[in-house]
């Protein structure tokens, strides 16, 4: 049984504690609200830089990245001033050995988004401010993107590197000596041999870092490297034919180009259907696997026309890395390009590559070559020309052709016995029939039908047939 509080005793020490634990919560709540110490702060980078190639064509390096377009942390636009990318020869323990011992190879300025620009002061009457945004006059157009006036966010960049003497000597960082540790000695037994260390490949490293406004360093690219051996010389004797379909191109290979992958040789008897012994399978110890083969480049008329030039002319900045017309080195001549545009100039040029397992060097390129195919190529005679003669006329009918700058087809008549063949029509006919209504009643002619093309290109004559019309 609860009893009721009554009178000033019972009364006074409740609300006593009820105010002290009001009095502590509060202190509580408030201790939450204290101040700790300052935190350091946010410092936003430009994320990895994608799509960061490096390409060794003759004593050029041809070097291709993207800016990238957002932070480390995903947030976006990317705060970032320029990409740098800096060569190392020689084996680096870490990023920082390149960075602190390496070339800067280039600084790419990046500008910064439309949106983020500063908007230009108001005027002496404050005309701006009077004026509605919708009713300004637009922004004037932002200058072309160079080296000068800065690249934008997401744009790919393509610089060159020539390699010289600086470019082919070794780093090594200043390191302090590492202790000594002694090998420890085996007591029994013979010391396991194992396979003979691969021998490496002297190379030139690159990477490509992203800089804030701040000058704070982003995560740096992937390693990309290409292979400083003397590259094979040029190729020789370049010729480009051309058909109806496409062209062939051929050259002579270098003295010092390495021979193609040797294809596994037939056993004697191989015409009689005698099979060739299994190959074993081998791996090569202590060396990489060398072979030799080609790339074809195609080169702008401009380039490949200038004197003295055989080499396509290094690209500025933000130009296209290039990339060779094959998708796969080729172990021979010829190579065939069935890109046929008649009327347009094309410029071939050829590289001797040498392969070192998965890594290659490409050498110089040969003299360019450059064609304009003309269209001299006339279409098909066309076949399976029928006649059926009906009451004043005489329907023809033949299968259509298939060439694709086909214009039409020109139907020739000749009153037998003994006349010329002569068109019926002024202009080619378009389908693959014909109803000749000026044929008189009972005279027997005979009929052919010559294929043209867009150019004036004409056919051999189709089948001859005879017919009257009734």
């Amino acid at each position: 049984m609860i009893r009721p509080i009554s009178g000033r005793r019972g009364v006074r020490p409740l609300v006593l504690r009820l105010a002290f634990v009001a009095f502590t919560a509060a202190m509580s709540l408030a201790g939450c609200g204290k101040k700790g110490p300052p935190l350091p702060p946010l410092v936003r980078v430009p994320a990895r830089p994608e799509s960061f190639v490096a390409r060794r064509l003759g004593q050029t390096v041809y070097l291709q990245v993207r800016v990238p377009t957002t932070n480390a942390d995903g947030t976006s636009p990317a705060n970032i001033e320029r990409v740098d990318i800096y060569g190392f020869t020689g084996l680096p323990e870490g990023n920082e050995d390149v960075f602190k011992y390496g070339t800067l190879v280039a600084s790419i300025p990046v500008r910064k988004p439309p949106e983020d620009e500063e908007a230009p002061p108001p005027s002496k009457h404050h005309e701006q401010q009077k004026t509605k945004p919708e009713d300004r006059p637009p922004a004037p157009p932002r200058p072309p993107a160079s080296m000068e006036n800065g690249f934008d966010q997401g744009d790919v960049i393509v610089v060159t590197e020539p390699l010289g003497p600086e470019q082919l000597t070794v780093v090594v960082p200043k390191k302090k000596k590492p202790k000594v540790v002694a090998e420890p000695v085996v007591k029994e037994g013979p010391r396991a041999l194992g396979p003979a260390p691969r021998v490496g490949l002297p190379t030139r490293l690159y990477l490509a870092v992203g800089v804030s406004r701040k000058g704070h360093k982003g995560t740096a690219s992937g390693r990309q490297s290409v292979v400083l051996l003397t590259p094979p010389s040029a190729p020789s004797q370049l010729d480009v034919k051309y058909g109806e379909t496409s062209f062939t191109i051929s050259w002579t290979a270098p003295a010092d180009a390495y021979p193609p992958t040797q294809a596994p040789i037939a056993a004697a008897g191989a015409d009689k259907g005698v099979k060739a012994p299994p190959v074993l399978k081998s791996t090569p110890i202590g060396t990489q696997p060398v072979a030799g083969a080609f790339n074809v480049y195609e080169l702008p008329p401009p380039a490949a026309t200038t004197a003295g030039a055989n080499v396509p002319v290094p690209p500025a900045p933000g130009g296209v890395l290039p990339a060779p017309l094959n998708p796969a080195p080729i172990p021979a001549p010829p190579f065939v390009d069935k890109r046929m545009e008649f009327g347009k100039a094309r410029c071939y040029t050829v590289r001797a590559v040498t392969q070192f397992g998965v890594q290659f060097i490409e050498g110089e390129a040969s003299p360019a070559q450059c064609v304009t195919p003309v269209d001299t190529f006339a279409p098909a005679a066309p076949t399976s020309l029928r006649a059926v003669g009906s009451e004043g006329a005489v329907s023809l009918v033949w299968d259509a052709n298939t060439e694709a700058d086909l214009a039409g087809y020109i139907v020739m008549r000749a009153a037998l016995p003994g006349s010329d063949f002569k068109p019926l029509t002024a202009d080619p006919v378009k389908e693959a029939t014909f109803n000749d209504t000026t044929a008189a009643k009972g005279v027997r002619y005979a009929y052919v039908v010559i294929a043209v093309d867009t150019v004036g290109n004409r056919s051999l004559k189709s089948n001859q047939v005879e017919e009257s019309a009734r």
